[in-house]
């Protein structure tokens, strides 16, 4: 049956105190909340106060003997790395203040989880989910069902675009909430394999064997409503991604969940197997090319992630040990390191938890993520012989920890964004599994032995980089660190023109980025010493070439320099051939010819040739669309364009074919208008 728990008050804090306080803390959230007028950060206050409810409640009720703040040693870190990140960050405080409030609730979240308030005594053998698990399993139901409801929508999917019609990206008065679809669906993608394992606990087959209460019918269904609003959550957001994490996580569930669920995995993949081999079209072309039904690239397999993980490489390179600072909805990393696929505006993180994670807190943080999910990982795969979690308890956990990390290989949910908060609450589920076990009996022992050498280990850090400013001459560091507070002097202006006081010393001894001094320079106007500094910063790194291609493409002076240090550059020759277009186009079609010949899977370089061909030459103008079309097609145009130009030739043939590989929905109509005036 589900258990019971006893719970106590703190008798050092007065009950009639700490209840007004919670009472004042979720007055305040619920005005915040549903009385935006009253603040003008009205998700900041709710937030802390939310936050500070969580806290209170984790203080005033415990049952003994109470948790130790040192007993959770990625907490110690984690409270060591954020406060450095904030202090030392280039972002304005505004942001920085959003920030502050969502990793306060996620905190808040983790310490009520984690503390013996919730903390049960298994009195079967069954592994019965805790009401904790059950809670937390409600909270995700509703959470996900209204982000369904104002997710950002996409058409990624003709199948799926079809039968949501004309459905509204978002509710009409929630539309200024608009979350990420690929948010909603990794949420969703994480949680599906532990409410699978819950809801088998919880079959009336399985439920027969043993004591059960009244509660556990609606327990089940409750389970079952979970995983029906988990698979719809996953499947509307048309998250390639978080398709592929939830069918990966289910894979590894089933097969730790014994002999039954290794039949089913089995099954599973060879009717998929089946399924490609019958209709390959049919399946991976929407899947993985997004209703391309041919070409293989990486431009078009990513979606523009491989420029967006260089750039994110570039920001965690100049801000190794800082990262940028938690920001609550976008890393302003894209303005400083622009993109050519994808706008800053539309990109709101890095695409991969590692780098979205050193983004954030820097590298030592990315380091402690995968340090904290490994842990969690094999310390789950350790409990094969402990007999108070149940084996399902146990594959639900680790199929939810796969799907984890298939999704940030490709998305990432940034340290201050609220999906974050649901990664807190599944690292406090985990924590409380496996301290529940036999294998770790006493909290006092193994976990804080790893929170010691935790704390030693930040102390050190902290001395390092204390001595690697100091006396950058001598640090085996070789000044990284002072670099780093270079640089973010350096952003400061960048990112805030009002206050600044001028670029001359800002940085000493040089050490600040070629790239970041330009554009401080750009941003006062400074041409000249902007091209400079980022010619020096071209010939020290011929990657910068990509970078300052995005910021300026028209500018003559720096592609002919870049050209000039790299004509084997495939870059530097797409860079002077936009630079060269307007006033030399047959030099510029032989540009774009040779960097071709260097980088042929570039279908923006493609298209590009293609638009240059077509006022003269209209049938070499298809062979580039063409090759636009199978690689890459960026911005749906290269097989739009060639179908366009195959119709003004005649060839309606090739016409329809191509308009049918556009990702495009109007080349769709104008294929079927085609195929209807065809004879």
């Amino acid at each position: 049956m589900l258990h019971a728990y006893s719970i106590r008050m703190n008798p050092s804090i007065p009950p009639r105190w700490a209840r007004v306080v919670e009472l004042f803390a979720l007055v305040y959230a619920g005005s915040r909340l549903f009385l935006p007028g009253i603040s003008e950060q009205p998700a900041v206050t709710a937030t802390l106060a939310l936050g500070m409810y969580f806290v209170v409640r984790t203080i005033r009720l415990k049952s003994a003997p109470a948790p130790s703040f040192f007993s959770m040693p990625f907490l110690v870190a984690f409270f060591f790395l954020v406060p450095v990140s904030i202090l030392l960050s280039p972002l304005s405080f505004e942001l920085l203040l959003s920030g502050l409030g969502m990793i306060w609730f996620s905190a808040a979240l983790i310490l009520e989880i984690t503390s013996d308030t919730y903390r049960e005594t298994r009195k079967d053998m069954t592994g019965f989910p805790d009401s904790i698990l059950l809670r937390v399993l409600a909270l995700v139901l509703v959470s996900t069902s209204v982000g369904v409801l104002v997710m950002q929508r996409s058409a990624k999917f003709p199948i799926l675009h079809d039968l949501l019609g004309s459905m509204p990206g978002s509710i009409p008065p929630l539309g200024a909430f608009v979350i990420p679809a690929a948010w909603i669906g990794g949420v969703a993608a994480v949680f599906l394999p532990i409410a699978v394992a819950s809801a088998s606990v919880l079959s009336p087959k399985r439920i027969g064997r043993i004591p059960s209460s009244r509660r556990s019918g609606r327990a089940f269904l409750a389970c079952i409503a979970c995983v029906v609003i988990l698979l719809i959550s996953v499947s509307l957001s048309q998250s390639r991604t978080a398709i592929l994490a939830a069918a990966g996580g289910l894979a590894v569930t089933g097969v730790f969940s014994g002999p039954k669920g290794r039949v089913a995995v089995g099954i599973g993949i060879a009717a998929m197997m089946l399924l490609i081999f019958l209709s390959p079209d049919a399946v991976l072309g929407p899947f993985l090319f997004a209703g391309k039904s041919s070409g293989l690239s990486l431009e078009t397999l990513f979606t523009g992630r491989t420029e967006i993980w260089g750039r994110a490489i570039f920001a965690i390179r100049d801000f190794p040990w800082t990262g940028l600072g938690p920001a609550s909805l976008s890393s302003p990393f894209l303005e400083l390191y622009p993109c050519k696929f994808i706008p800053a505006t539309r990109t709101m993180h890095a695409h991969s938890m590692p780098l979205q994670t050193a983004l954030d807190i820097g590298i030592p943080g990315a380091v402690l993520f995968a340090s904290v999910s490994l842990f969690f990982f094999s310390r789950l795969v350790m409990l094969r012989s402990c007999e108070r979690v149940s084996r399902l308890e146990r594959a639900g956990f680790l199929g939810t920890f796969a799907s984890l990390f298939l999704f940030g290989m490709a998305e990432a949910f940034p340290l201050a964004s609220p999906p974050f908060a649901a990664l807190g609450v599944l690292y406090a589920l985990a924590y409380r599994t496996v301290t529940a076990s036999s294998l770790f009996p006493s909290r006092s022992g193994f976990l804080k032995k790893v929170s010691c050498y935790t704390c030693i280990a930040a102390a050190i850090l902290m001395c390092a980089l204390v001595f690697d400013f100091l006396f950058p001459a001598v640090s085996p560091m070789q000044g990284s660190f002072r670099t780093n507070i270079c640089n973010v002097r350096v952003t400061r202006i960048i990112l805030n023109p009002l206050h600044q006081k001028g670029t001359n010393g800002f940085c000493d001894n040089g050490r600040a980025s070629w790239w970041l001094m330009g554009k401080a320079f750009a941003m006062n106007g400074d041409t000249s010493r902007r091209d400079s500094c980022w010619v020096s910063a071209i010939r020290s790194d011929p990657a910068v070439i990509a970078l300052a291609y995005t910021a300026d493409p028209s500018d003559r002076f720096l592609a002919e320099s870049a050209y000039a240090l790299y004509p084997s550059r495939a870059n530097a020759c797409f860079w002077l051939a936009e630079a060269v277009a307007k006033d030399e186009p047959d030099r510029a079609i032989t540009l774009y010819r040779a960097g071709l010949r260097l980088k042929p899977r570039n279908g923006l370089a493609w298209k590009k040739l293609g638009d240059l061909l077509a006022r003269s030459n209209p049938r070499e103008a298809l062979d580039a669309y063409v090759q636009s079309c199978l690689h890459g097609d960026p911005g749906a145009n290269g097989c739009f364009l060639a179908g366009q130009i195959a119709e003004k030739l005649g060839d309606i043939t090739s016409a329809i074919r191509y308009f049918r590989m556009s990702r495009y929905l109007g080349a769709h109509r104008r294929a079927d208008e085609l195929e209807i005036l065809s004879p």
